[in-house]
């Protein structure tokens, strides 16, 4: 399957930049520039290419073909598909082989599902040149370039029409894909649906002028240069990726920070044409306990995040979130989180566990992770339907936490390679704080309880 690029995101690229260019002024036969070869050899046929270690060709079904070879190294084709034309190129040698050298924005990531693996192309815009494809696979650059613009259904047949002279199995049902944009801090992405690309970018602010914790501010640039803008709770940003989440035409924005001391938040904005809307927090912010003070005139008001935790992976219709969980001990967990049905909203999905990265090989991992019962309590081991009790002494490490009710069922593994489960009720009160067991204070059920702070 591949990528589908963004509405209005997705002109092809790569045509008469990398095509050899010849100057219309003559050199004169005494001159010493006069004998030396021409880099660009033309061949009869892809064939040739095998000599540059690579295998490349023009769709099956295209026009006006032609092959050369640049330097020995870079392989060459130019070909007319569906009424445009686009020059393609690779080789095994070196990385930068398109020939662009306009400025380049990130557009959206082309994934092609192939016979046992998956190719990811990223789509640049060159200033208002035309489009770039690039990726790599088992070491060899691959560059598709189209000269102006061409529609989004045009521009994905002729990406999977050259792949698939390469690779074997290429699927060509266009599927959706995210963009990430965190590397680079900006993107152009069709928002709203309207076949306009907007300028998005997230910069870091230094909030010392206001003696408030630095920021971030997200821009949204529409297609009549109006700006639109947002302050967010993070101090810089690690996940920043557009993606149309829910298939209505309309491409969202999932922003993950560290607000402060490794305390990540995350952001899910959509634009609307007018202005960007922040998806509710999942817990309403209470401000209650708040304390009232004078605020410098001017200073940037943030947002409240959607919710704690950041992003690892923006699914179909599913996020993967990465959370911090203070249950026996402090651990970082992955879990998924769902959008509403009639908001929008983000917040956990309640039948969905924390899963703990652990491995039972890893020697740190149990030094660092691992727990040591200090009393006996009840568990229930795997396959069996009765409580038990674990001796004491005994090593285990937490692997999976879920909610049941008001309970917290931790799975657990031990040294020796069982597993079973825990319950665990925690308490949040005026005067009692902490996690117990059938009644019993954590710390009297464990020597040593890992939390962080």
């Amino acid at each position: 399957m591949i990528v589908k690029i963004a509405k209005g995101a997705l002109a092809l690229l790569l045509a008469l930049g990398m095509a050899g260019c010849t100057s219309g002024t003559s050199t004169p036969t005494d001159s010493p520039i006069a004998n030396l070869p021409n880099p660009m050899v033309s061949v009869d046929s892809a064939d040739a290419f095998s000599a540059a270690g690579v295998n490349i060709d023009a769709p099956a079904d295209a026009t006006d073909v032609s092959y050369y070879i640049i330097s020995g190294t870079l392989a060459g084709v130019q070909f007319t598909y569906d009424g445009e034309e686009y020059t393609y190129r690779a080789s095994a040698k070196d990385s930068n082989i398109s020939g662009i050298y306009y400025e380049l924005t990130a557009q959206c990531i082309v994934m092609v599902e192939c016979d046992g693996f998956c190719v990811d192309a990223t789509v640049y815009a060159a200033e208002d040149k035309g489009k770039l494809v690039e990726w790599e696979h088992d070491g060899i650059h691959y560059a598709l370039w189209h000269a102006g613009d061409t529609d989004d259904e045009k521009l994905t047949a002729a990406l999977t029409g050259v792949m698939a002279r390469t690779f074997n199995g290429v699927q060509s049902d266009p599927v959706s894909a995210s963009l990430d944009f965190s590397k680079d801090g900006e993107c152009e992405v069709d928002l709203d649906g309207d076949g306009l690309a907007e300028k998005v970018s997230i910069a870091a602010q230094s909030g010392e002028q206001y003696m408030i914790q630095d920021y971030c501010t997200l821009s949204v640039k529409d297609a009549s240069g109006a700006e639109h803008t947002m302050n967010l709770q993070i101090q810089w940003a690690t996940i920043a990726t557009a993606y149309d989440f829910d298939a209505d035409g309309r491409t969202e924005l999932f922003i993950s920070g560290d607000m402060e001391s490794d305390d990540f938040v995350s952001y899910v904005i959509r634009f609307d044409g007018s202005e960007l809307i922040l998806a509710a927090p999942e817990v309403p912010y209470d401000n209650s306990g708040d304390m009232l003070i004078d605020v410098e005139p001017g200073t940037p008001q943030t947002e409240e995040p959607s919710f704690y935790g950041y992003i690892d992976t923006v699914n179909d219709g599913s996020l993967t979130v990465n959370q911090t969980l203070d249950i026996l001990g402090t651990r970082g967990g992955s879990t998924t989180y769902l959008m509403d049905a009639d908001s929008f909203r983000f917040a956990k999905d309640p039948s969905a566990p924390w899963v703990f990265r652990f491995d039972t090989n890893n020697a740190e991992d149990w030094e660092y992770m691992g727990m040591e019962t200090s009393a006996e309590f009840p568990v229930r081991m795997d396959g069996t339907q009765e409580d038990a009790t674990l001796p004491i002494g005994t090593e285990i490490a937490i692997t999976e936490i879920s909610l049941d009710g008001e309970e917290y069922v931790c799975r657990f593994v031990t040294r020796a390679g069982e597993e079973g489960t825990i319950r665990v009720t925690f308490v949040n009160t005026d005067t009692d704080y902490g996690c117990y067991i059938n009644g019993v204070s954590e710390y009297d059920c464990f020597t040593v309880l890992h939390y962080a702070g």
